[in-house]
């Protein structure tokens, strides 16, 4: 994932769990898991309009 600063930094904050961030800021960006495949969370606030979203679920 690209953004308009540039690529994100990543880190393993646990086995299996990754974490990217600006590295400028260091706002949260992205959580990944490997127990579950093919997700990506995303906190809502880094879309342009987050309106536009309807929250399937709070974690």
């Amino acid at each position: 994932m690209e953004t308009k600063w540039g690529a994100p930094k990543v880190y393993s904050s646990s086995p299996g769990v990754s974490r990217s961030f600006c590295g400028d800021c260091g706002a949260p960006l992205s959580y990944e898991d490997e127990r579950l495949p093919g997700e990506i969370y995303v906190p809502v606030w880094v879309f342009d309009e987050p309106e536009e979203f309807e929250p399937e679920m709070h974690g």
